[in-house]
C-alpha cells in the first residue's frame, strides 16, 4: 500500500516481478500522484526478483518523478535486484 506522509512518498514493491506481472506494476505506478511530493521512497526490501522490464518500469517512474521535481531513493534493496538496477541504468540510489 503506497503511503504519504506530508510531501513524501513511500512505494512498496514486493514478491516478484516478471513477465507475468510487470504490467501490473507499470500501471499500479502510473496511478501514483507526484503533485506536492518531493520525496519518493521505494521499499524494495520484499522484492525478491525483478527482470530487466520490471526494472525499466522503475526507471520511466524515476524520471516521471524526476520531472516532477522530486528526489528518488530506493531501500532495502536486495545484491539480485540491484544488479538487475544497475544493469539497465536506474539512477535509484
Amino acid at each position: 500500500m503506497v503511503t504519504s506522509e506530508d510531501d513524501v512518498v513511500s512505494i512498496p514493491i514486493g514478491g516478484e516481478v516478471d513477465l507475468v506481472n510487470r504490467d501490473q506494476l507499470q500501471s499500479c505506478l502510473a496511478k501514483i500522484d507526484l503533485a506536492g511530493v518531493r520525496l519518493v521512497h521505494l521499499d524494495l526490501g520484499q522484492l525478491t526478483f525483478c527482470d530487466s522490464a520490471g526494472s525499466g518500469h522503475l526507471v520511466a517512474f524515476e524520471g516521471r518523478a524526476r520531472a516532477a521535481g522530486c528526489v528518488v531513493q530506493a531501500r532495502d534493496v536486495k545484491p539480485i535486484v540491484r544488479k538487475v538496477m544497475d544493469l539497465v541504468g536506474t539512477g535509484i540510489g
